[in-house]
């Protein structure tokens, strides 16, 4: 049975945690120069591969080694199609689980008795597949997001079934994809816990990042212009009636507000065998 205490056990030890498993990639427009995350991972000699566009790809090539990159197909097809991509490559690669890391996020901490100590990316990525491996029907874990990771209490150490974002680590062979023109994250995980799959937010493991659309490029520049923010969260109220989600602005900038929906799905991870 998935519990506190065995995820604590794994805490425990987080600092011996040093080999990663799964490919890491990295989805980037036009940000060559930006891309954050990239120098956490190379602050470590963690292998990634950053995933561009053919248009940006001799820009990209200025700041990274061509084993670092992954060209598309092709241009401006949208953050749904990239990340299908990613997943259909790693699936091709024979990964039972991959990376795809939003290339915003900057850091990593882990956080004990209540105080957030900054952590090596290598520490923190490699707990995440620990964690992951040793349960069984877990289609995507993620980080805790510092900006809310204050609000955690204590004894809290995870969150079962709740969405995952930005730095995600996904099973490769769920049924489940991204869509166009919806909010992609929040849509992808519900369809990964229909099916039937758990998700996992380890709450004292925590990443921080940019805030969204203070950051040129990316989806700021194309998919989030204009009203685009707004007409992607429109659809998943549409697509997923059940969870009730509502529009909400705030300061200019559109979201839904919190939904029940998440409490909803009865699954639990159990202990894989051998672990």
């Amino acid at each position: 049975m998935f519990t506190e205490t065995n995820f604590d056990n794994l805490l425990e030890s987080f600092e011996e945690y040093t080999q990663i498993r799964f490919p890491i990639y990295i989805p980037s427009k036009r940000r060559p120069g930006r891309v954050l995350v990239a120098r956490q991972f190379d602050a470590d000699a963690i292998p990634y591969r950053i995933v561009v566009e053919p248009q940006d790809y001799d820009l990209y090539l200025e700041q990274y080694p061509a084993e670092k990159l992954l060209a598309l197909d092709l241009n401006d097809g949208g953050i749904a199609y990239v990340r299908n991509f990613i997943k259909d490559h790693a699936l091709a690669s024979g990964y039972e689980y991959h990376w795809q890391f939003d290339d915003n996020v900057r850091s990593f901490a882990i956080r004990r008795n209540g105080k957030a100590k900054i952590a090596r990316p290598v520490n923190a990525l490699s707990f995440i597949e620990s964690v992951v491996t040793s349960f069984t029907r877990i289609g995507g874990a993620n980080f805790s997001n510092g900006a809310f990771a204050f609000s955690y209490d204590n004894k809290s150490v995870f969150a079962l079934n709740n969405q995952v974002y930005c730095a995600m680590l996904l099973r490769t062979d769920t049924k489940a994809r991204f869509r166009k023109g919806i909010h992609e994250d929040t849509d992808y995980s519900l369809q990964i816990l229909s099916e039937g799959w758990s998700t996992i937010v380890c709450k004292r493991v925590v990443m921080t990042k940019t805030n969204t659309m203070t950051m040129s490029g990316g989806n700021t520049d194309s998919e989030y212009a204009g009203n685009g923010r707004r007409i992607r969260f429109e659809r998943l109220v549409a697509e997923w009636p059940e969870a009730k989600f509502r529009l909400k602005e705030r300061n200019g900038v559109w979201t839904v507000t919190p939904s029940r929906i998440w409490g909803k799905f009865p699954q639990r991870p159990q202990v894989a065998a051998g672990v």
